[in-house]
C-alpha cells in the first residue's frame, strides 16, 4: 500500500533528524521547488533534489550541527498539506527558535513543493542573519 502524503512528509522529517540526507532527497520530486522567504542566509528558492539537499547541509553547518527540525501539526486543505514545524538550533552561541508554517504539494508520492512562512519574520531573518 501507498504511503499518504502525510506519512511521505512524517517519514522525510525522520529522515532529516537523523541527518539521513539521501532519505531525505529521495522524497522530493525531481522537479521540487522548496521557498524560505526573507533576507538571510537561507532565504530564496532551491530547485531539484540536489539544491534542496544542499539547504539542509547548509543550515546544519551554519548551526554547528545543532540544527532540530521537528513536525508538528499536519492539516489537509484540499491537494495540499499544511504543517507547522518547529525549528532551532545555535548560532554565534546564542541559540534560537522559531515556527514554520508550510504548504505542501506531493506528486507521484514524492514532495513537489514546499512554501514556508513565518508568523515573525523579523525573527527569522535574525538567527539566520548574513
Amino acid at each position: 500500500m501507498a504511503q499518504s502524503d502525510a506519512e511521505i512528509l512524517r517519514s522525510t522529517y525522520d529522515a532529516l533528524g537523523k541527518d539521513d540526507l539521501d532519505a531525505v532527497q529521495a522524497a522530493l520530486a525531481d522537479n521540487v521547488l522548496w521557498h524560505l522567504p526573507g533576507d538571510n542566509l537561507v532565504d530564496g528558492d532551491y530547485s531539484g533534489p540536489q539544491d534542496v539537499r544542499d539547504l539542509f547541509a547548509s543550515m546544519k553547518e551554519l548551526t554547528g550541527g545543532t540544527l532540530w527540525i521537528e513536525l508538528g501539526e499536519i492539516s489537509e486543505d484540499g491537494d495540499t498539506l499544511i504543517a507547522l514545524t518547529t525549528v532551532s538550533g545555535e548560532r554565534d552561541g546564542s541559540p534560537g527558535q522559531y515556527v514554520a508554517r508550510s504548504t505542501w504539494s506531493f506528486a507521484d508520492g514524492r514532495i513537489s513543493s514546499c512554501y514556508e512562512g513565518y508568523d515573525d519574520q523579523a525573527g527569522v531573518d535574525a538567527f539566520w542573519h548574513r
